[in-house]
């Protein structure tokens, strides 16, 4: 069932642009500011287009802190023109590029961040699975018993824009061997990527464009640090314990890395279900987000917030985004 929903959810996105909607408060979803061609989900949004998009925020609209972003929207209070401004994952970009623009604006954002990669540094499996596959001279990997043909290498194979269906021989390999890891648990995802890497020869490396941020570089910012799990694993495909363990150690070992402790969590890849909600209050969080598209309604759920996806383009669509259209 994950599978269907990872495999529908950027097409019913892609679709949601075009439904109106009635413009409300906002918590907004970035994952990397860079300049990127593969980016399937839509995670990159280039550093001019940021900037354009925190001026824009700034002149136009009341930005919170999640915190109190939550904390307004339980009360009954939250202003119509708020906005809160969350990062998923916590690459280095994050600290690197858009702390220094929030932070020159006086804008108040959230990072969340998933402990044990944070604490691993280089790159999340998905980067690093990118890289294998596009990068692999051989014709195929094997993965879960399973043969996937890769084909040959192609230029045309980094070109990937968001929310497009994969093109090419090696665009769909690395969807198929995607699917089949974001099942997995922690470790089971770190067995399965050290046996990926020893077939394609490929040593662990971290792209400076895409590596996690250190935990100094945390440490030593203004951003708020929320927290993404332990492992940045699909809660609803672990067991009872395992999902309580990925959301109780993931906040004690972010709080001992990084010396504070985090009071809102995100849903690693949006996955939400019932039990991880409870179990999330149950770990003393004010809130969590989800990524299922939308404002926020007086009705949102404290435990699933919803948010928006902040696309590659500059204040004009960002305005338009926000305005409901």
């Amino acid at each position: 069932m994950s599978d269907l929903r990872a495999a529908v959810r950027p097409a019913v996105r892609q679709l949601r642009r075009w439904i109106p909607r009635r413009r409300g408060p906002a918590i907004l979803m970035y994952h990397r500011i860079a300049e990127e061609s593969f980016d399937p989900w839509g995670m990159a949004v280039s550093p001019t287009h940021f900037a354009e998009q925190a001026e824009w925020l700034a002149r136009n609209c009341d930005v919170l802190p999640l915190v109190e972003f939550a904390s307004a929207h339980r009360e009954g209070r939250l202003p119509r023109r708020a906005i809160a401004i969350t990062f998923d994952d916590g690459y280095a970009c994050t600290y690197k590029v858009a702390a220094r623009i929030l932070e020159r604006l006086e804008l108040p954002a959230t990072v969340f961040l998933p402990a044990a990669p944070l604490k691993r540094g280089g790159e999340f499996w998905w980067d690093e699975l990118e890289r294998l596959v596009l990068g692999y001279r051989g014709s195929s990997l094997n993965i879960d018993g399973r043969k996937i043909e890769l084909g040959s290498r192609d230029a045309s194979d980094r070109n990937w824009k968001p929310y497009h269906a994969p093109r090419t021989r090696r665009q769909k390999a690395f969807k198929a061997i995607w699917s089949m890891i974001h099942r997995k648990g922690a470790n089971e995802v770190d067995t399965a990527m050290a046996d990926l890497r020893c077939q394609a020869d490929a040593a662990p490396a971290a792209r400076e464009s895409h590596r996690i941020a250190t935990v100094h570089e945390v440490r030593s910012s203004k951003l708020e640090p929320g927290s993404h799990g332990f492992s940045h694993a699909s809660l609803p495909c672990l067991s009872e314990t395992d999902k309580a363990r990925e959301i109780r150690e993931g906040k004690a070992l972010l709080g001992d890395l990084i010396g504070r402790v985090p009071a809102v969590f995100a849903f690693p890849f949006g996955d939400v279900d019932r039990k991880s909600k409870q179990s999330i209050q149950d770990g003393g969080f004010i809130c969590a987000c989800s990524s299922q598209q939308g404002f926020v309604r007086p009705r949102s759920e404290m435990f699933a917030l919803p948010r928006l996806v902040v696309e590659n383009t500059g204040a004009r669509g960002l305005a338009g985004m926000l305005s409901g259209r």
